[in-house]
């Protein structure tokens, strides 16, 4: 997308945007489908090819094809990045979840205490009794 909006820029450059729209379908098979990969291997051959079926000036197409190149490296550092950070985030997520599990198990372990030390106070008070009192003191 970004590719294709970056030739039809180009292209458009003295020209009407009505003229490059209509013939927008034209480039398309022309910049092999607007796909970066395949553009940047253009040979020169190729470049004034393009220059021919699409009446555009030779500069215009070695624009694009330096545009294709431009966008493969920031691709690849952005795919970089993304790894950078997604090994990061999954780094943080373990071991939040591990301060999360302690936390869930040392509030368990100080309910359960809470429950004996209610029950031998209380031996005679049901589950049910409980549930009761719970009820009454909202």
């Amino acid at each position: 997308m970004l590719f294709e909006l970056l030739v039809l820029t180009g292209a458009q450059v003295g020209m009407d945007w009505t003229f490059i729209l209509r013939k927008r379908h034209d480039f398309r098979a022309t910049f092999a489908g607007f796909d970066a990969e395949i553009v940047v291997n253009f040979t020169e051959r190729q470049i004034a090819s393009v220059a021919t079926d699409c009446n555009l000036d030779l500069n215009k197409v070695r624009s694009a094809v330096n545009n294709a190149n431009r966008i493969l490296q920031d691709k690849f550092f952005l795919d970089l990045s993304v790894l950078y950070i997604s090994h990061a985030v999954d780094d943080m997520i373990k071991e939040r979840f591990k301060e999360y599990r302690s936390d869930l198990h040392q509030r368990y372990k100080w309910c359960r205490s809470l429950e004996e030390a209610v029950l031998t106070a209380l031996p005679h008070v049901t589950i049910d009794d409980w549930r009761i009192l719970s009820l009454l003191s909202f």
